[in-house]
């Protein structure tokens, strides 16, 4: 392992501008963002508590391209950055307009960081899925998930955000 960077900042800072700038690609009132809390394991020490922000685009009616970036610790000696792209795949709706049962495929990096200052960056890749319930129009949205994939074992956790 190597020593961790200190302007760790920057893969903060640079997520947040990628997240901003793709959504100001995306047509009107196609993006949405969301953010979640989640339980995981994602570290040999046990449970982590993630917290995630997430931006996605509806370009075609089943099918939505996004980015999130997902923050895990176990509060003592752990902790997670992962910035990621995904895909997603709306594949049995019951008849909601931006909604339904998903699956999704995740891919990016896992950036953890130990206590002692100790850095490990490794490849992301998962699968997760869910079902996003719409409301209000579908202005808003409540979406329950599990995940699995490396290096997490798995997680689960919920998601709730608004469209813009």
């Amino acid at each position: 392992m190597v020593r961790a960077a200190p302007h760790k900042g920057i893969v903060f800072l640079s997520l947040f501008l990628f997240l901003g700038f793709s959504a100001l690609q995306a047509e009107e009132n196609k993006f949405r963002l969301g953010i979640g809390l989640e339980g995981n394991i994602n570290t040999e020490y046990g449970l982590a508590l993630g917290r995630s922000l997430m931006v996605d685009f509806h370009y075609f009616k089943y099918i939505i391209t996004g980015a999130a970036l997902t923050v895990s610790d176990d509060f003592s000696t752990f902790t997670a950055i992962e910035p990621e792209i995904l895909a997603r795949w709306y594949f049995y709706n019951l008849g909601f307009t931006d909604g339904g049962f998903f699956v999704q495929g995740d891919l990016g990096m896992s950036f953890a960081i130990e206590k002692d200052g100790d850095f490990a960056p490794r490849f992301l890749g998962g699968v997760s899925g869910g079902f996003r319930f719409p409301f209000h129009d579908g202005d808003y949205y409540a979406e329950p998930y599990i995940k699995t994939g490396y290096p997490l074992v798995w997680g689960f956790g919920m998601r709730m955000g608004c469209r813009f």
